[in-house]
Parts: C-alpha cells; structure tokens; sequence
C-alpha cells in the first residue's frame, strides 16, 4: 500500500492503479506515478496518475486522431466566447507586448471582434521567461499553466478557430509593419493597462533601498544586450544585435551628474558596469529577481537600452526609452512617441558607409538580410551620452530642437514605407545623430 499525506487510500483493487501506470508507461508517462503493484492507491496518487495518463496520451496519438477525439469538445467550445491567445512566453519581450497588444486591441471599442472575448492563455509554466509578468497578466485573462485543467485543454489548440494568435503582433513579418505599432498609435495618452499590483510596487522601493538608492532618487535601468540573453544556437543569426556595455559608461556619467542613479540590467554574469558612486550592478546581487526586474523597468525615469526585449516592459509601462545601437535599421524607432533612438552604422564591402535612403531602399534595412548581416559598428559612447542627455533635456523641458532639426526628423522618417517594421512610428531619432551624419541624409 502506498500512502500520502496519512489521507484515507482509495481503494482501486479492481486494477485501475495497475491499469493506469501501465497505460501511463506505454504512452509516454514522464514518470512513474502510479506503481504497478500497489492496488490502493490515495486520491492524490489518483489525480496525478489521471494527469499522466492525459498528458502521455497526448503526446502519443497523431494529429489526425487527436483532432477526431477533440472535435466534440472543440465545436461546443466554439460556441462559447472562450478563446485561446496564443503568446510566446519564453522571451520576456513578446510575452511583454503579445499580451498588451490583445488587451489594448480588444479595448479600443471591441477593434477587431475582440470586444466580448474571454481569453484564456495556456502555457507551461516552465517555458515561461518572467513567471511574476504572467501572473500580472492574469488579472485581466484567465492562464493555465499546469495540472489537468492544461492538458485537457492544450490538445484544443489545434483548432484554429479556437484560437486568436498574437506571435505575429510583436514579431511582425518579413515585408510588413509591427501591428503593436498602430495599436500603441491609437492607444495615444490613455494610462498602461500593465500596472504592478500595490505589494510588488511596495517590495520593490524596499529592495530598491536595500540595493543602496535613497530614498526619493530617480533611476535609469541600463541594459546592453550580450550572449547571456539568447540561446547559442541563436548566435550567428542575432550576435549583430549584441554591444558592449561600457560604451553606455559616458551616458551613465551624464545620467549620474544630473542625480540619478543607474542601475546596471541582465542576467547573472554579464559584464557590469564600472563602480563608482550612483551604479548598482543588479544582476549579480542578491536582489536579483524576476519580479524586480519588471518593478526597474516599470518605475523608471526612463529606460537606457537597445534591441533587447527587456525594454518593452518599460514600454507596456509607458515609459520612455533611449535605445542605442539599433540593428537592422527597419526596426530603428521605439515603439512610444517619447522614445528616441540612434542606429549602429552599416557599412558596405568596399568599407563605404551608404546613405540612409540606400538603406532602406534596398534589402540592407530588413531583418532577413541581417541572417548574414554586414558590417556594422556599435555607437560611440559620445554618441549614447548624447542620447541620454537628450532624453533628460526632453524629460525637464529643457530640449532645444532647431528647424533644421526637425527637418532632419521628417526626413528621415519618410525613408520608410508601409514593408518596414518601424513604419507608422511617432518616436525619434537622435537629434545629434541627425546632426553628425546629415550628410547621409
């Protein structure tokens, strides 16, 4: 007899337990949960061997029979207003902005047939990137991320007319504009519907004293993308993507002078920052967290990155950025019209750098050119504390734009057309940058 929790066994001497971990085992069952000679077992041991049962079951039968056994279920569901959101949750960036993008597009007047949807999200819990963002997420769509409930339901996914798919919101396609572009358009002033509940917002000041931030002092998140952020079989295709944190070393400085603090983002054993009074490197302290990670991001003065997908926790939070060292250049502007950005410089094979109009005229601009990306090189640390110094100015009032300036801007921003990932944007380019390479205009 097996026995848990000193709960009364169920009695299965019929041969159920038998039956079931047999099956279990022959269908793929991950593990052994029922035991084969043990004919009582608890209602525990009965539930989990009910979930292995499903889940091997699953994973065994082919789709063509899966469908034909789900078919009943997946018509009566179909009826209902339960549909599946199918978002990527193993990257914190499209798990940030597949979820805004739905619940934004379904709240500006049901756009979309969104507007009586009741939205369900499954995913595994294990393959979530940001577990504590899900959990903010499920106050507004129902999520299932495990037991029974998730692998009775999972099989429904085949059905598309059960499901309304978000991937393609963020990631866009190849030739197409970024749809969460036109929603953060129409979404304009209105507030975040991403709001960290009270107790996180209460932990995090906590934290954000322990970590050695003063009370009342304002902050900036830095983050540089690296390899620690992406698979390595991802390397040779996004590397391009990568830059060094210690160009962003002047902009910190600049940030620091003006009475901020910085605090250094990304994963455990990424390069930090130089130490020096004002510099937190987060990422290897003992306050490092998931859940910390989205309180830096959404309480930010505003954020100081480039491509990485971290910043769009900051954007879904409606705050600004100033990204730096944007590749490839279709997707050169931030998503909200406080963003400002500046590009890595592309150059050719005979070490010319070519017009921005070259650029986005030709396939040099896409993102399927940069699966084999040509040369680039990173900004230059003056360039991104110009950046970041702009974006102070912007924040205090204190920004001087000249005519020629905004020129520039128009200019720039009418070198892309509607096959551009950035199209239809309202943020920025840097305004020194337009400066320094006016001639590529």
């Amino acid at each position: 007899m097996v026995e848990c929790y000193r709960r009364e066994p169920l009695d299965l001497r019929c041969g159920t337990g038998s039956m079931l971990s047999l099956m279990g085992t022959f269908l793929g069952s991950p593990q052994g949960i029922v035991s084969a000679r043990g004919l009582r077992m608890s209602a525990r041991e009965s539930f989990l061997a009910a979930v292995s049962l499903v889940r091997g079951a699953a994973r065994a039968m082919p789709r063509f029979f899966k469908a034909m056994l789900w078919a009943l279920p997946a018509l009566v569901l179909r009826c209902s207003s339960y549909r599946f959101v199918m978002v990527y949750g193993r990257r914190i960036g499209p798990l940030a902005m597949q979820v805004d993008y739905f619940l934004k597009k379904r709240a500006l007047g049901g756009y979309g047939g969104y507007a009586g949807i009741r939205p369900i999200i499954l995913e595994k819990h294990r393959r979530v990137s940001n577990p504590p963002l899900l959990r903010i997420w499920s106050r507004h769509v129902s999520v299932i991320t495990k037991g029974l409930a998730y692998e009775l339901m999972n099989p429904l996914r085949i059905f598309p007319f059960l499901c309304i798919d978000m991937t393609a919101a963020s990631r866009g396609l190849v030739g197409k504009a970024c749809e969460y572009q036109e929603i953060a358009n129409q979404w304009g002033d209105r507030p975040p519907i991403f709001m960290l509940p009270q107790e996180l917002l209460a932990e995090g000041h906590r934290t954000l004293r322990a970590m050695g931030v003063p009370e009342g002092a304002w902050f900036v998140p830095v983050h540089s993308r690296d390899g620690r952020s992406y698979w390595p079989s991802e390397a040779e295709t996004t590397a391009y993507r990568d830059s060094d944190i210690s160009s962003y070393s002047l902009a910190v400085d600049a940030i620091i002078a003006r009475g901020g603090w910085c605090i250094r983002m990304g994963e455990k054993g990424t390069k930090p920052l130089v130490g020096r009074p004002g510099v937190v490197n987060y990422p290897d302290t003992l306050y490092k967290s998931d859940w910390m990670d989205l309180y830096l991001c959404n309480q930010a003065r505003f954020f100081l990155g480039n491509t990485s997908g971290l910043k769009l926790v900051s954007t879904i939070s409606g705050v600004p950025c100033a990204l730096a060292n944007i590749a490839p250049y279709e997707c050169i502007y931030g998503f909200l019209p406080s963003d400002i950005s500046i590009p890595k410089l592309l150059h050719l094979d005979d070490g010319r750098m070519p017009r921005f109009a070259e650029i986005f005229e030709s396939d040099l601009a896409n993102r399927s050119r940069f699966e084999k990306p040509p040369m680039l090189s990173d900004n230059t640390p003056e360039q991104i504390r110009d950046l970041a110094i702009e974006m102070l100015d912007v924040l205090e009032g204190k920004a001087q734009r000249t005519a020629e300036d905004e020129a520039r801007q128009d200019s720039f921003r009418r070198l892309l057309v509607p096959r551009h990932y950035s199209y239809g944007a309202r943020s920025r380019i840097g305004t020194s940058f337009l400066r320094e390479y006016a001639d590529l205009l």
